[in-house]
């Protein structure tokens, strides 16, 4: 072997390995007097001392070293601990303690043992760790849609506490009054029949006849909302006839549009056809119609017309009435704000039937809107699908 003690090798070296050996990060120096007063350390020794002093030196203390007997240079070889009992952040070296006089030279390095212990724990600790980050993770996730079917839930309970509120406004004030004027019309006519002229009686009647009317059409769209709410409605879409349901329910509503002497206009093509429930159609359109007769002064007019894309028909209700402003075409498809306005004749509602609307164009897979501008009328908008076998609109 080379014996580099009797050579120039250190002398040419030395400050090469003086820096080597200071920056070294994997070999620990450290130099104390025998007060135990630090005289040197290199810069992974500092590191572990900069928190600790002599005293934390646990495996053997520092007052143990200053007893060990000087035979040789070299005092002590095993492991060093530095920290303090009642810590579990203690940190071990394989060491070597040497003494020249009152000088203590302290050389240590990790033990690769330990070390790979240290990497086996922390590997288990960081398995545990990203097994606890998936737990953690899977348990959000549950309880984000805990949360989101608690919301649902809310919802669905607030919309049905909205409906019951409805409901009982509806039979309690809206379904109550229209039999104050029947009862009220028909005990005049019953009491004093003789004393009424002929135009006396046709005015009674026609109140009669308009009011029983008003009360049939919201006592038909309260069973058919109810019996919606509850999911007891059948839905049967279905190829039906554009214009033959539009020209039954004008059928129907003329007897309203005459007494206000009102023109109502449609131009639907007699081979359209749209896919729908017959009878929920009907609600829709009978609604829209009954709605813009109500709302347009006498003399006016009513429209309807439809234009069709590749899939859809859009059907539009237009009227020269009342129209609304923004506020209340805001609340207009709201059950918990809905707007309930007389009509210029002086005609109740509820604003029930726009509800139904909604709810059954969206159940047939279209949209409802409104475009209206207050004191110049108002446009209601509805889609339905088109069956395939359509004529186009020009």
């Amino acid at each position: 072997m080379y014996k580099y003690s009797n050579s120039t090798f250190f002398k040419e070296w030395e400050e090469e390995m003086e820096i080597s050996l200071f920056d070294n990060q994997s070999i620990y120096i450290a130099v104390f007097s025998i007060e135990g007063t630090l005289l040197f350390a290199n810069k992974a020794m500092e590191e572990v001392l900069i928190s600790r002093s002599p005293n934390d030196l646990l495996n053997p203390r520092f007052s143990k070293l200053i007893h060990f007997p000087v035979t040789d240079k070299l005092i002590y070889k095993g492991y060093i601990t530095f920290g303090q009992e009642s810590q579990d952040d203690n940190f071990s070296l394989d060491s070597r303690v040497y003494r020249k006089n009152d000088i203590f030279l302290i050389i240590g390095t990790l033990d690769s043992n330990l070390l790979i212990a240290h990497n086996k724990s922390m590997r288990l600790l960081n398995h545990q760790i990203i097994d606890l980050q998936r737990s953690l993770i899977k348990e959000k996730f549950e309880l984000q849609k805990t949360l989101i079917q608690l919301k649902k839930a809310n919802d669905s309970l607030n919309e049905a506490n909205a409906a019951k509120d409805k409901f009982f406004s509806i039979i309690a004030h809206d379904l109550k009054n229209p039999f104050s004027v029947l009862l009220g019309f028909s005990d005049l006519l019953a009491q004093n029949l003789d004393d009424y002229d002929v135009q006396n009686v046709k005015e009674m009647i026609s109140a009669i006849h308009q009011t029983s009317y008003q009360t049939y059409q919201l006592l038909e769209d309260l069973l058919l909302w109810s019996r919606s709410q509850l999911g007891k409605l059948s839905f049967n879409p279905e190829g039906v006839s554009l214009y033959e349901a539009c020209q039954s329910v004008f059928e129907l509503l003329e007897p309203l549009a005459q007494q206000k002497q009102i023109h109502i206009h449609y131009d639907v093509p007699q081979k359209l056809c749209v896919v729908a429930d017959v009878g929920m159609l009907r609600t829709i359109l009978r609604n829209l119609l009954s709605n813009a007769i109500k709302f347009t002064p006498q003399y006016g007019t009513v429209n309807l017309s439809v234009s069709i894309d590749h899939h859809y028909v859009e059907i539009s209700v237009t009227d020269t009435g009342i129209g609304m402003n923004e506020s209340i075409q805001s609340k207009l498809w709201s059950l918990t704000s809905s707007v309930s306005r007389c009509g210029t004749n002086g005609e109740e509602g509820t604003g029930l039937g726009l509800q139904l609307c909604k709810e059954f164009v969206e159940k047939q897979g279209g949209k409802i809107w409104v475009d209206s501008v207050e004191n110049k009328g108002s446009r209601f908008v509805f889609t339905l699908p088109k069956c395939s076998h359509s004529e186009d609109v020009e």
